[in-house]
């Protein structure tokens, strides 16, 4: 990320400064992510702006940008380069791509050791100053500079205190993605616990090695012994049963199937604590 310095440096939140490409790189949702040159350096970035100005839209986005620029540190979260006071844009690295449209196979050597170390690195340096996904699945992890980066933290919650809105996450509502989300984020998604993003992490796996789409509420289980005692533990209905925090995670993908996940020293115990 280093050819980004510059950019981040000028950055001055001005949509004047990107020549927007006239295609979109993605589907429109709720927000559209373009191609753009930023003017001053000549740089490639993705410039994703909303469509849907709604409070809560608004506020997805803020989650978003206040996110990528507090994990900057963390080079397996989606850096976030320049972004709208209003909150209604921001730049960050064009992806070559996300898990759900990698091509290689996750059974070969090295391919899901390195997903999954990413998404953990990533996980790790949020849950410690109190964050927590709530929407980990294979669309949400981008390939930028050939390694895996966790992305779209707009439906995070923040740390215990720091909530905006306490109304805006409602009980009993449906939140994250079928299949991998927590059952609990179905009964009260600000209650969420490291354990609800461990469980999408357990869906995940099962996902890269079956090539299906997990079911609501229903252990996606690989035919690998090892994996499937991973993704069983991971993935248990009460989430008291689940491994509590991300070194635990890691911990039990060692003993059940050899694969050591790579630690990032920066992203587990570098920089503030604050959110």
């Amino acid at each position: 990320m280093e050819a980004y310095e510059e950019l981040k440096k000028s950055a001055r939140g001005h949509k004047s400064d990107y020549r927007l490409d006239p295609r979109p790189l993605a589907p429109r949702s709720q927000a559209e992510v373009v191609g753009a040159t930023h003017k001053p350096t000549g740089l490639r970035v993705a410039f994703k702006r909303l469509f849907n100005f709604s409070v809560d839209s608004v506020a997805r986005m803020r989650r978003e940008i206040e996110f990528g620029k507090l994990l900057d540190e963390c080079p397996f979260v989606t850096p976030i380069f320049d972004s709208s006071q209003a909150f209604d844009w921001f730049v960050m690295p064009i992806a070559d791509g996300n898990a759900d449209e990698w091509k290689q196979p996750w059974a070969a050597e090295g391919e899901l050791a390195n997903l999954l170390a990413a998404t953990c690195n990533a996980l790790e340096s949020a849950h410690r100053r109190g964050w927590i996904h709530r929407d980990v699945k294979p669309t949400n992890i981008l390939r930028i500079a050939d390694q895996w980066t966790l992305a779209d933290w707009g439906l995070n919650r923040r740390p215990r205190g720091q909530t905006t809105d306490p109304h805006r996450t409602r009980v009993g509502a449906e939140y994250g993605t079928p299949g991998f989300a927590a059952p609990e984020l179905s009964d009260d998604a600000h209650e969420a616990m490291p354990a609800a993003d461990i469980y999408s992490v357990g869906q995940l796996i099962g996902w890269a090695l079956t090539g299906k789409w997990p079911k609501p509420n229903l252990p996606l289980l690989p035919d690998n012994t090892g994996w499937r005692e991973v993704v069983t533990l991971a993935t248990a209905a009460n989430s008291d049963d689940r491994p509590q925090t991300v070194g635990e995670f890691r911990s039990i993908v060692s003993s059940k199937t050899g694969t050591k996940l790579t630690v990032c020293p920066t992203c587990v115990f570098g920089g503030s604590q604050n959110a």
